[in-house]
């Protein structure tokens, strides 16, 4: 006599069907091809039960979600700006980064609800002006360079800071327009 055997594998589970009839093996194999039922997986070794982590509260309240920045409409006005060709002169085609990150944030003060942005913002609306800058290199551009911004909150490692020109940064975003170094 001889043994009958066919193995069956889908995802993580196996099934193994032997007999020494033929014609039970393949009833049983053809029988469980057209069955709905799914197959339930190995059940695997218990571990124990961590504890769940605290909720971490957002630093800034969550303002992210609440502040939605309207991309298009900054570049669009930057593009629209009656001093386009001053921006694109002394601020674009520059290679600065200081110089585009206080022109970010200028438009951002014009045109949005609200003046501040985070360094992502900034790379987003970069990227989009073909001049990207890197939301890493907008971080150490703007703290080496504070006294030209505001932030919303203490600058700590992992926190979503948004930043807005102060008085100086915009008497900054003047002399750049005009040619002048800042």
């Amino acid at each position: 006599m001889s043994n009958y055997r066919i193995k069956y594998k889908k995802g993580d589970f196996e099934l193994e069907i032997e007999s020494t009839e033929k014609d039970y093996v393949d009833s049983m194999f053809k029988e469980l091809l057209e069955s709905k039922i799914e197959p339930q997986p190995a059940v695997k070794k218990k571990t124990p039960a961590r504890k769940p982590k605290p909720a971490t509260p957002k630093v800034n309240g969550g303002a992210e979600s609440a502040d939605k920045v309207d991309i298009p409409v900054l570049i669009e006005a930057i593009n629209d700006s009656d001093d386009h060709d001053a921006i694109d002169e002394n601020i674009i085609s520059k290679s600065a980064q200081l110089p585009r990150i206080i022109m970010c944030l200028k438009f951002a003060e014009s045109t949005l609800e609200s003046p501040y942005l985070s360094t992502g913002h900034i790379q987003t609306i970069t990227d989009q002006l073909g001049i990207r800058i890197k939301s890493q290199n907008a971080a150490t551009t703007i703290k080496k360079n504070q006294k030209y911004f505001t932030a919303d909150g203490v600058r700590k490692t992992g926190a979503l800071i948004k930043y807005k020109l102060n008085r100086k940064g915009l008497a900054a975003y003047g002399k750049l327009l005009k040619g002048e170094k800042i």
